[in-house]
């Protein structure tokens, strides 16, 4: 099965919750993300770590024909990768060492 994302996903939102985490985390981490509307990027993949901080945004992040997707800046101390299980709901894994260490994997879904 194909479960690329298609034109119709405008954002994909999550709260990743303490049960979510393998590591606990002192800050509660948000994603928030769009995809192009071809279907073959992110427009942009937002987190938020907690109060205070200023979000990390990365735009253009490519989709692959599975419908996978990753990103990595070693510099700044964040990875994440997922992919799309269906056409509205994507599994992402984060792991952010700026933001207390936070690993996290959650199911985003259409809002």
């Amino acid at each position: 099965m194909n479960s690329s994302p298609t034109c119709c996903i405008v954002a994909i939102r999550a709260v990743l919750s303490p049960s979510f985490r393998r590591v606990p985390a002192p800050f509660e981490m948000r994603i928030l993300t769009a995809v192009s509307p071809t279907g073959t990027k992110l427009r942009f993949f937002t987190y938020l770590c907690g109060t205070g901080r200023p979000p990390a945004t990365v735009f253009g992040i490519p989709i692959d024909a599975t419908g996978h997707f990753k990103w990595a800046n070693e510099a700044k101390g964040w990875k994440m990768a997922g992919h799309f299980v269906t056409a509205t709901k994507a599994f992402v894994s984060l792991n952010s060492i700026a933001c207390g260490g936070s690993k996290g994997s959650t199911t985003l879904t259409l809002k």
